[in-house]
Parts: structure tokens; sequence; C-alpha cells
């Protein structure tokens, strides 16, 4: 649950940063 977790946390702020270079 720990891993999912985390991996979720990555990924949204993967996304903020890809917003971020997009904008």
């Amino acid at each position: 649950m720990v891993a999912l977790f985390i991996i979720i946390v990555f990924f949204i702020l993967y996304l903020l940063a890809g917003l971020k270079v997009i904008d």
C-alpha cells in the first residue's frame, strides 16, 4: 500500500512539473 501511495505522489509531481514546462 505504501509503495502505491509513493507512486501516486511521484505521478502527481510529474504531472505538475509537465504543466509548468508547458505553461
